[in-house]
């Protein structure tokens, strides 16, 4: 399963890349991406540890065997979070195919992002087989949700002062905390 996991992995990290202020809609569009990567991973997994097929498992889910890949993903990768799941099928399609006003998509995106992103990341640990105590740490806090990344601003200007070091002691070079 290596290279499923790759994938979903691959569309964790384009999701971080646009985690910034205004990109919600690209980062939720490679978290999608990452779920559906992953959707066959679980779903093979759950057939195996249920020791059933396809049709079987689809009964057990109650759904009809064309819905089991989308049932797999709501329940398992997003652990049953109905509102999340929807929302962010509905901001992924609707940007995906153009049926939503970007608005739409936007708002939806930007209220589900974090749970999407913290889904993929669980599921994704949780298919490697990690030892239990790697697992714990790697789901707590202050691992458990993304943006952990921060917003860099920089300030250009002309600094002028007396004396060649314009740094605080300890800086190699001026610093504003904004």
């Amino acid at each position: 399963e290596g290279e499923r996991i790759q994938r979903a992995i691959g569309q964790y990290f384009q999701a971080l890349r646009n985690w910034e202020p205004g990109q919600e809609v690209l980062a939720l569009a490679h978290l999608w991406m990452g779920l559906e990567a992953l959707t066959p991973v679980a779903l093979r997994r759950l057939l195996c540890t249920e020791g059933i097929d396809r049709d079987g498992l689809a009964a057990k889910l109650n759904v009809e065997v064309k819905s089991l890949e989308a049932e797999v993903r709501k329940q398992e990768l997003m652990s049953n979070d109905v509102d999340a799941y929807t929302k962010a099928k509905k901001a992924s399609d609707g940007f995906e195919h153009g049926f939503l006003a970007f608005d739409e998509v936007f708002e939806h995106a930007a209220s589900v992002r974090m749970k999407v992103a913290s889904s993929l990341r669980t599921a994704i640990l949780k298919e490697l087989s990690l030892n239990p105590a790697d697992y714990s740490t790697l789901t707590a806090e202050p691992c458990q949700k993304p943006g952990h990344l921060q917003v860099a601003k920089y300030l250009r200007g002309l600094l002028i002062g007396s004396g060649p070091q314009l740094a605080a002691p300890g800086f190699d070079h001026p610093y504003l905390h904004w």
